[in-house]
Parts: structure tokens; C-alpha cells; sequence
């Protein structure tokens, strides 16, 4: 059975308020946990670097939507504070890798707590069932079943 446009458009706001609601909260908490002044898109990377590390630059500009120029100069400023590094890729000389250090894990793992608590402030309007379901349904619309 194919999904209806209307259904696919309820989807589509739903999770825009979902994403705005969770959004509105890491941008209240984020001045007080941004110790190394990344900003809301170092946060983001930093998150996807969690992710897919080791991982090139290739990978990160594709995963987020941004272009080359900009990934480059953001990964300069990370890697100046100390939250990434880079290193060669044993089967590809020409291409860096990139990964948190310990540093940047750390602020990735306080940055998952502030997330944590701003999607328990919304989960709690659901029952465990319907948490699991969404848990499902999620992986499967991201891919990582």
C-alpha cells in the first residue's frame, strides 16, 4: 500500500515541529555547554563526526549538506581547539580522516545529555509502546535500521 501525499505531508510537519521544538531547546542550552565556541553547526558536525569516524571530509560534506570550503575551514577551527583530529588513511595517502579527540568527545557526550533531556521532555507525552515504535520507524526512515 502506497502512502498518501497527505500522509507523507502530515509526516513532513510533524517532524518539523519535533526538530524546531528540540532545536529550540539545544539553542537556550547551548551558550552554557559551548565551552569551545563551535556554534550550533560545529555542534551538528561534531555530532555526525561521532557518528561516521573515522570518516573524510568527502563523507562529512555529503552527510551534511555543505561544501567543501566551509567543512575545510570549520575542521581548521576544530582541530585548532583541539576537538578533532586528522589522520592519513592507510589505504588512500591523498585523504585525510577525521576523528574527535578526547576533548571533542567530551563535548559530544555532554551535547547527547542536553539532547537526551530535550527529547525526554517530548517522549514523555507518549507511552513505551508507541517510544519503541517511533525508535523503529526512525531507524528506518534514517537508514540505520
Amino acid at each position: 500500500m502506497a502512502n498518501t501525499d497527505s500522509d507523507v505531508y502530515e509526516l513532513t510537519r510533524a517532524l518539523d515541529l519535533v526538530v524546531r521544538r528540540i532545536n529550540g531547546r539545544m539553542f537556550r542550552v547551548m551558550p552554557t555547554i559551548d565551552t569551545h565556541k563551535v556554534g550550533p553547526f560545529g555542534g551538528m558536525v561534531m555530532l555526525a563526526i561521532a557518528d561516521l569516524q573515522p570518516c573524510s571530509i568527502q563523507r562529512l560534506v555529503t552527510e551534511m549538506g555543505r561544501d567543501n570550503s566551509q567543512m575545510t575551514r570549520l575542521l581548521r577551527s576544530l582541530e585548532d581547539k583541539g576537538l578533532i583530529r586528522r589522520d592519513m588513511d592507510p589505504h588512500d595517502g591523498r585523504v585525510n580522516l577525521i576523528s574527535l579527540s578526547r576533548s571533542g568527545q567530551e563535548s559530544v557526550d555532554v551535547m547527547r545529555n542536553v539532547m537526551t533531556d530535550a527529547v525526554g521532555r517530548i517522549a514523555d507525552r507518549i507511552s513505551a509502546a508507541d517510544l519503541r515504535a517511533m525508535i523503529r520507524i526512525l531507524r528506518q526512515l534514517s537508514g540505520s535500521h
